[in-house]
């Protein structure tokens, strides 16, 4: 049993729908008044309609679908505030075959889109780029692959763009400046310095290679000084910097503009914290006990002692949820016992797989709010349905209180309800793209 609606945008399509020839040769003979203005002035009518809008007048013509399907049209909706914000969201284990499956979370309302068969089923990276996402990398049949496929979030078509010089799998990616930085997901070659990073430029349709950082050549820095390129857990982008945390729970950042690493220190802190993302220049991530934590991160690097519990009566609530939900770790009790045993994760082979992207939930940027995700199951015990849940999360910093920071729950609403017996979900990648 899945309950879902199937989003009425995904069928505009590049192909023309069928008409009279007749018809058609009458239109073609006479121009329409968008195609008798400048394409400056026109793409900046069209820029105010809404995203309904531009579907139904994308079907009206192929002059019109050009216009609806520009990539400046796209620019200058953001640039002018009337993008409009949608959450993007892949999931595993919702159908009996193994092909990862998006959809898109429009008024607490999940729409299925058309998916990609051959994306690869975990392991990739996502970024939103010109209202389309970026699939990169993944793992496919346990190997890593350098494929890179795009979303279309205007028309909701796939294509496949140039791929990687390097097979990657769970790496970290983030856009700087228009274009993807793409570090680790490789093997740690120290004979290698052309592997650790690369950069894509989406108007040459070309990756490049990053130069090996100063710090990483010089020998009297020690390993220590950079994370693991082959377990990267997290990565998020603060100002100019990409943000990283490797499988021992140590954090790092990387300057692409001066092609510098700085770190911090181990996290000391009793619970695992992971799901980074980032707002206004603050760190937030989600504990493995259900908990979220703020950061202001410093020009020399993030300390584990900066961080601190967001507080307040709705985060209690939301914890409660988040400690037991499985979209957000598989297991919260070995997670638990190996926390109370104080076991190093990269010695635990069961929480490491906890850890890599795919086996929990992501913190999602949605403006300047969080989105999170949970499960519940509901109903009698005989006949019990897995609710997928979705909140809306805002912060406010506190003044004059014992705590820095509270959150409120702006909405909370089941998305997708689901057989247990049947389907096991798994919440894959989930990314806010402005459209």
């Amino acid at each position: 049993m899945i309950k879902l609606s199937r989003d009425p945008l995904s069928t505009m399509s590049n192909e023309e729908p069928p008409q009279n020839n007749n018809k058609r040769r009458r239109k073609e003979a006479s121009p329409s008044l968008l195609e008798s203005l400048p394409d400056e002035l026109a793409i900046s009518c069209l820029a105010r309609l809404s995203r309904l809008d531009l579907a139904a007048l994308s079907l009206v013509s192929k002059s019109c679908r050009s216009f609806v399907l520009s990539p400046e049209l796209c620019q200058m909706r953001s640039v002018m505030g009337y993008a409009e914000k949608y959450p993007y969201i892949c999931f595993s284990g919702v159908y009996p075959d193994p092909t990862p499956r998006w959809f898109i979370l429009r008024k607490t309302r999940i729409h299925l889109i058309p998916s990609h068969p051959s994306q690869p089923p975990e392991g990739s990276a996502v970024v939103a780029l010109h209202c389309g996402i970026y699939v990169i990398g993944g793992l496919v049949n346990g190997e890593a692959t350098s494929g890179v496929l795009l979303l279309d979030c205007r028309s909701h078509k796939w294509h496949r763009v140039t791929s990687m010089r390097v097979p990657r799998a769970s790496p970290a990616a983030s856009l700087v400046d228009g274009k993807i930085y793409v570090l680790g997901g490789c093997k740690d070659d120290k004979n290698s310095s052309s592997n650790w990073g690369e950069v894509f430029d989406p108007k040459t349709q070309t990756w490049d290679a990053l130069p090996m950082p100063m710090p990483m050549l010089e020998e009297q820095e020690g390993p220590e000084t950079r994370p693991s390129m082959s377990s990267i857990r997290d990565s998020v982008l603060v100002g100019d910097k990409v943000y990283l945390v490797d499988s021992l729970n140590r954090s790092f950042f990387y300057s692409p503009s001066q092609c510098k690493w700085g770190r911090g220190v181990q996290d000391s802190t009793k619970y695992i914290k992971r799901d980074w993302c980032a707002i206004d220049n603050l760190l937030y991530s989600c504990g493995s006990q259900g908990r979220i934590y703020c950061c202001e991160p410093e020009a020399g690097g993030l300390n584990a002692k900066d961080w601190d519990m967001v507080e307040g009566y709705p985060m209690m609530l939301l914890q409660a949820h988040l400690k037991h939900s499985r979209l957000i770790h598989s297991g919260g009790e070995m997670a638990s016992v190996s926390e109370s045993n104080k076991t190093p994760l990269h010695k635990s082979s069961t929480n490491l797989k906890d850890l890599l992207p795919g086996a929990r939930a992501k913190l999602t940027n949605f403006g300047r709010n969080i989105l999170v995700f949970w499960d519940t199951l509901v109903g009698p015990r005989h006949s019990k349905s897995l609710e997928i849940s979705c909140a809306e999360l805002s912060f406010v910093r506190s003044t004059g209180f014992s705590y820095n920071y509270y959150g409120r729950i702006e909405w909370s609403d089941a998305i997708l309800t689901i057989d247990p017996l049947l389907y096991h979900p798994k919440l894959l990648y989930s990314v806010s793209v402005d459209v």
